[in-house]
């Protein structure tokens, strides 16, 4: 293999260093992202509070929320949404 150029090395090393920032900073984002979900889900009432843990922390999908919670679906869905939207305005400010 013939040796690399200088300027091929440089520019290979800040494609790797571009990748870790972007990676380091979808990272961060994804922690600030938990803990903004963390404090929506703590400052609402229940059962509010117990949908957003059953679908964000647990998995647990929209039907068998409902069904755990003798929630309408539309009820459960409606919640979500709430949620999506405080979620979302508060992201943004």
């Amino acid at each position: 293999m013939p040796p690399r150029s200088p300027a091929k090395m440089v520019q290979a090393v800040f494609a790797i260093l571009s990748r870790m920032r972007t990676r380091w900073r979808s990272a961060r984002e994804l922690r600030e992202d938990t803990r903004w979900l963390r404090r929506i889900i703590r400052s609402e009432p229940e059962p509010g509070r117990r949908i957003l843990e059953l679908y964000f922390i647990e998995k647990c999908p929209v039907d068998d929320i409902a069904i755990r919670l003798d929630l309408s679906v539309e009820t459960v869905r409606r919640h979500l949404l709430r949620a999506i939207h405080r979620f979302e305005e508060e992201r943004v400010s």
